[in-house]
């Protein structure tokens, strides 16, 4: 199985709650071809320039371990999501042992979530596993 990092933009009228949906529902199409190795939820933030109509959007990436032609199965549900607005999934050759600078930038601005709430939606944000 290959490494890969999914990065979305999502509409900021879906709730924490839906970014959890969105997450199991990425998991559930991975079947035993894949797992979720960790999440990170960075926040709400303006966009750098204006996409359709949508000024902000709330990002999320997650670190996945899958086979390549699971890849395609999983950019077609992000194409045809109307909550994304947008995507990108790379090839990595490793995950970041600890959270990336994006998240470490969210926490010290501890945006309106609570870590309470934030634990509560994704239990196991940047904790690692080795998986190999």
């Amino acid at each position: 199985m290959r490494k890969y990092e999914i990065v979305l933009l999502i509409n900021q009228d879906v709730p924490y709650q839906g970014i959890a949906v969105i997450a199991k529902k990425i998991d559930s199409l991975l079947g035993n071809s894949g797992k979720i190795v960790s999440s990170e939820y960075w926040g709400l933030r303006e966009l750098a320039y204006q996409i359709g109509v949508h000024k902000k959007a709330r990002y999320f990436m997650l670190s996945v371990q899958m086979n390549p032609e699971v890849v395609k199965v999983v950019s077609e549900y992000i194409k045809i999501n109307e909550s994304i607005i947008r995507s990108a999934v790379y090839a990595v050759e490793e995950f970041e042992k600890t959270h990336s600078q994006m998240m470490t930038y969210t926490k010290n601005l501890a945006e309106n979530v609570q870590d309470s709430d934030y634990i509560a939606l994704f239990p196991n944000p940047v904790i690692v596993k080795n998986a190999e």
